[in-house]
């Protein structure tokens, strides 16, 4: 459904990587992909290992609310070296100081979680935690279609994943 189907073929035209291996992946916490309420997300996040430059992860949830997980208030800095992870989320309890817990709670069923790697950045980070796709993704579609390959070739790559989330 919207906002996740257009999503997926605006990364699908303007951010697919020529090598699968060089995209930029995601691992999460729970292998399955499926949480319940309450549990907490925790998603490792490597750049693309084509070249150095900036990864961007946001989650879509079924409501149309993007949440911008990186950049994000909490973790501000987004470039990365080519290949570079990181871990965006803690446990709720165990994590380091200052690491924000993503908790999961409705809207339940298939969420959409993105991976965007880019040779420059995309744009500076969004002002709000959380916003409505109907804003966010003309700003990114803008975006991809700026970031079009350069002359040295470095294009923006992609990737996404489904999570289910569920009631306990």
């Amino acid at each position: 459904g919207w906002p996740h189907c257009e999503v997926i073929k605006l990364l699908q035209d303007r951010a697919t990587a020529e090598n699968e291996a060089a995209a930029p992946r995601l691992q999460f916490n729970i292998p399955s992909l499926v949480y319940k309420a309450g549990d907490t997300l925790v998603v490792t996040a490597t750049a693309t290992t084509a070249y150095d430059g900036y990864l961007y992860v946001d989650y879509l949830d079924n409501d149309a609310n993007v949440i911008h997980l990186l950049p994000a208030p909490q973790h501000l800095v987004n470039a990365m070296k080519g290949g570079q992870s990181v871990t965006i989320g803690a446990p709720k309890t165990g994590g380091r100081k200052g690491e924000r817990v993503y908790e999961i709670s409705e809207p339940f069923g298939p969420n959409l979680i993105i991976a965007i790697s880019s040779p420059k950045p995309l744009f500076a980070p969004r002002s709000d935690e959380v916003e409505n796709a109907k804003t966010y993704l003309p700003v990114l579609t803008a975006a991809l279609k700026a970031a079009a390959a350069g002359a040295d070739g470095k294009r923006v790559m992609a990737t996404h994943a489904f999570i289910n989330t569920v009631p306990r």
